[in-house]
């Protein structure tokens, strides 16, 4: 971050402004791929070439970077270049109009060169005004992340748990970034690559993950008959006799536990003494005890974490801070307890089975169960 004084590479914003034509196109196609676009996302750039970086030529070709870049219209300050600053700012040094004209013919020569006309006259016509608030997004973003900080130091993960239920209300209104892969394209790439392979392969993302579970509306949103995916029934075809076979052995099956059936707003973290009692005091709804991820699988971190969660479930954990002395524990409406071990392909050293470490998943999973089923 710098200051309004001209001190970044003349090329920033540029490429600041091909990047976010790049955001906008990739959430156009996000909208596509879920069954045709419902608005224009390219919303037009205005961007801010300072005082041109230096004199005619730097502005003709600042200019013609921004033009390459998608950038709509382009705002020049009359300022000397190597003294330039935020008007808002004293010892600003002001050039001659002269100079200053020079610099605007030198960027609308640019504009010339590429082909771009002026619509300014046009808009004007149309009644729009050009109207801004300064530095919007700056003070949304630092006060929200400082209010989620402030919160969060006081009030541990509870801070967390009430700013996603805040989001989940919102979205009546439209938003729509409480599905995070969604927003970031990994349903549109899991069409990509259903459309370059001949089946659907089993290494697409969203499908039976976390995501796709916990927010079943509008999780499939494309046709199967649509001309960039085959359709479902021969997507399924290879699992259908399997899936017959199992219906023979299992007839009915459990569904899913009330209390597991909103997990939009889940935790996930480490099975330390104060990190449990945290987690399940946080507000979420669910708390997924990670054996995998988020510990280091040394032995002591391991046994501890199974004694950790035995007491959980019991009601019986508490802890104190060595330091601050403050006393932690359970409250009365504490977070569904669910327990991830460690993969199939992490070995447990400690326990052997015919001469051979055990897998430490079945370690974890046998240890857990026993204790607490």
């Amino acid at each position: 971050m710098y200051p309004d004084q001209s001190l970044y590479p003349s090329n920033s914003g540029p490429e600041l402004a091909r990047r976010i034509n790049k955001t906008l196109e990739r959430a156009s196609q996000i909208e596509n791929s879920e069954g045709g676009t419902k608005r224009d996302w390219f919303v037009p750039i205005v961007a801010d070439a300072e005082a041109g970086f230096g004199g005619p030529l730097n502005c003709f070709e600042i200019m013609n970077a921004y033009i390459e870049a998608g950038a709509a219209a382009v705002h020049f300050e009359d300022q000397l270049a190597a003294e330039k600053k935020c008007g808002h700012l004293s010892g600003k040094v002001l050039i001659p109009n002269s100079a200053h004209l020079r610099n605007l013919n030198a960027g609308r020569l640019a504009a010339d060169v590429c082909g771009v006309p002026t619509v300014i006259n046009e808009l004007g016509a149309m009644g729009y005004k050009f109207q801004f608030i300064t530095l919007a997004g700056f003070h949304s973003l630092s006060f929200g992340m400082f209010e989620l900080a402030r919160k969060y130091k006081d009030r541990g993960m509870a801070a967390y748990s009430e700013l996603q239920q805040a989001e989940f209300e919102a979205e009546k209104h439209g938003y729509t970034a409480v599905r995070h892969q969604r927003e970031v394209g990994t349903g549109y790439f899991d069409l990509v690559t259903m459309a370059a392979a001949r089946e659907k392969p089993s290494t697409i993302a969203l499908t039976k993950s976390t995501e796709a579970k916990q927010f079943q509306e509008n999780t499939q949103s494309v046709p199967g008959d649509s001309p960039s995916v085959r359709s479902q029934a021969t997507i399924n075809q290879p699992y259908a006799r399997r899936i017959q076979h199992l219906n023979l052995f299992y007839r009915n099956f459990s569904g899913t536990p009330k209390d597991l059936q909103d997990r939009r707003v889940e935790i996930t973290g480490p099975c330390d003494r104060k990190m449990v009692i945290n987690a399940l005091n946080s507000g979420a709804k669910t708390y997924m005890a990670d054996f995998e991820d988020s510990t280091t699988p040394t032995w002591r971190n391991l046994i501890e974490g199974q004694k950790n969660l035995f007491d959980a479930i019991r009601g019986e954990i508490s802890y104190q801070d060595p330091q601050t002395r403050k006393q932690y524990e359970l409250n009365s409406k504490p977070a569904v307890l669910m327990v991830r071990p460690r993969g199939w392909h992490l070995p447990e050293l400690h326990v052997k089975v015919d001469s051979e470490p055990m897998s430490g998943s079945i370690f974890d999973f046998a240890v857990y169960v026993f204790n607490n089923a």
